[in-house]
């Protein structure tokens, strides 16, 4: 286990995420995305690629990095400073309308539906080849543990800044999505 700060942790843990996807290294990602199953089986899977980032001794806001790889395996397309909210705007017009339903799902949900609804959301990115970041991700459901609301709503909160900003065409939406 590591004993270094949280956003040190975080910024390893990416990157070694985005080193499996790089070098498409299949068994670990099958063993990540078993995590997606809240198995005990899928726990011990998961494990060696985690622990190492963990806290020492972990703390219950690490289950996060748990979900953040299990989820990553789905989607491993990565897009700096790019939020839920962000990504989930720009697609906006594109989907059908049970799709928009999941973001507003995703941000009213308690906090123990959360995994579930991510997992639907980044399905979801990953068919429209979209992008996240998934260190921002993971710092803010880390960091939020304790309020978990917080995060949801900046999450909502950037979702409604991009849609204005797209309103007054200020932004394209051809930057982020393949046409």
């Amino acid at each position: 286990m590591m004993k270094a700060t949280l956003p040190v942790r975080i910024k390893a843990f990416t990157r070694y995420l985005r080193g499996l996807a790089k070098t498409r290294d299949q068994q670990a990602f099958a063993d990540l995305r078993n995590g997606l199953d809240a198995s005990l089986a899928s726990a011990v899977a998961i494990t060696p690629h985690v622990l190492p980032f963990l806290s020492d001794p972990p703390e219950a806001a690490d289950t996060w990095f748990y979900c953040v790889g299990a989820l990553f395996t789905l989607n491993p397309r990565w897009e700096d400073d790019f939020s839920i909210g962000m990504a989930f705007a720009h697609l906006h017009a594109r989907l059908p309308d049970r799709d928009r339903a999941l973001f507003q799902a995703l941000v009213l949900c308690p906090p123990e539906q959360l995994p579930g609804k991510l997992q639907l959301i980044v399905a979801v990115l990953a068919k429209y080849e979209i992008g996240i970041d998934w260190e921002l991700l993971l710092s803010d459901l880390r960091q939020g543990f304790t309020s978990l609301s917080h995060v949801q709503q900046a999450w909502a909160n950037d979702y409604a800044r991009i849609m204005e900003m797209l309103e007054r065409e200020e932004l394209h939406h051809t930057r982020f999505i393949n046409v």
